[in-house]
């Protein structure tokens, strides 16, 4: 599954990247670890992070170009990470990402992350064909 992800990837935007820097925070282990296997072969350096706590420390630490964090997370949730990257950096590019859009207060997660600098909503599942477009469509990328 990552193999054909990553062709799908590299098919497109092939080696004439510019390495960037992608922070993950996603608390879910697999699709973590998926996403930043696939991005990493396809020639971004990727900064893991599990929860947002941690993506919060990591993001001071790398300034990445780019983030890819969940909505709906245990403690600190993708809204609230977004608001605090947003305060820091407010140029940073950041891919919200979801699969149930209310959170525990029962606030449309959707909505709300237009109204705090979001570049792109992916609804979980996603293919990488569309984590692709996202990365291409928000980071300004040319296709090869």
């Amino acid at each position: 599954m990552v193999e054909r992800g990553i062709n799908i990837i590299k098919r497109d935007l092939g080696s004439t990247l510019n390495p960037k820097t992608i922070l993950i925070v996603e608390d879910d282990y697999h699709l973590r670890n998926y996403l930043g296997e696939l991005l990493e072969l396809s020639g971004f350096k990727v900064i893991l992070a599990e929860d947002g706590n941690q993506g919060f420390y990591k993001f001071q630490q790398h300034k990445p170009d780019l983030v890819i964090t969940d909505v709906v997370m245990p403690g600190q949730d993708g809204i609230s990470l977004t608001v605090r990257f947003k305060k820091i950096c407010p140029e940073v590019l950041v891919i919200a990402m979801s699969g149930r859009w209310l959170n525990d207060a029962e606030i449309d997660c959707a909505e709300s992350v237009g109204f705090l600098g979001v570049d792109k909503v992916l609804s979980k599942p996603f293919s990488a064909r569309e984590l692709k477009g996202a990365i291409v469509e928000v980071m300004g990328l040319e296709l090869a």
